[in-house]
């Protein structure tokens, strides 16, 4: 079992995947043809390996944690109960082995110092001097007023604006309701809003994403 790495993630073309769907790989994989689980990680690999990185950050262990995150799936395939779609449970196992992780290691101010350095490091992707400096604090400010988001907000966030899932969906994730999930996704952006507030008239305008 081999999980894509973040730089050339492998991901399944929303739409256009004409193989089987995961449903009938899990029921391939739970009745001993464990080589149709390459389907699987292909599809979802390197958009488990992003999702944790919002989590845990540029972490050493992240290749570690998404690989752990398949072991786990691979080894429930013939238990699991289909009460939801597969990336709801996909997230779900990602999630728990994310914050077990956090918890274990204690790494939040670690993993954030960490986050800050290689953004100081890396190259500017504007025109001018001007320009980069101001996408580089631009891009450590939001990444810092994402890592001091309570969990609660963040990962509906991160669940909502980077993997495009449903407030149903999310629900399921989370295992919470979609009015609770739509308030906690609200107050997440109000509080960007407000620690963001100096670069939005030059990033948007401080609009909300509907």
């Amino acid at each position: 079992m081999s999980v894509p790495h973040g730089k050339n993630p492998v991901t399944s073309p929303h739409g256009t995947d004409s193989g089987p769907s995961d449903d009938e790989i899990l029921d391939l994989v739970a009745g001993g043809r464990h080589l149709a689980f390459d389907l699987i990680v292909a599809r979802y690999g390197g958009r488990t390996r992003r999702y944790l990185r919002q989590i845990v950050g540029t972490d050493a262990s992240l290749d570690d944690l998404t690989q752990e995150v398949f072991v786990r799936i691979f080894r429930g395939a013939h238990l699991r109960r289909r009460k939801g779609t597969f990336p709801v449970w996909l997230y779900r196992v990602a999630r728990s082995i994310a914050v077990d992780h956090i918890r274990r290691a204690q790494a939040d101010r670690r993993v954030r110092a960490r986050v800050e350095e290689e953004l100081q490091t890396a190259p500017g992707r504007s025109s001018t001097p001007l320009d980069r400096v101001q996408s580089r604090e631009f891009e450590e400010s939001f990444q810092r007023a994402l890592a001091s988001l309570p969990e609660e907000f963040r990962t509906p966030f991160l669940l909502r604006e980077q993997e495009r899932l449903s407030y149903d969906q999310i629900a399921e994730v989370l295992d919470t309701s979609a009015k609770t999930i739509s308030t906690r996704i609200h107050r997440a952006r109000r509080r960007l809003r407000g620690l963001l507030a100096p670069f939005l008239p030059a990033y948007g305008g401080g609009r909300e994403a509907p």
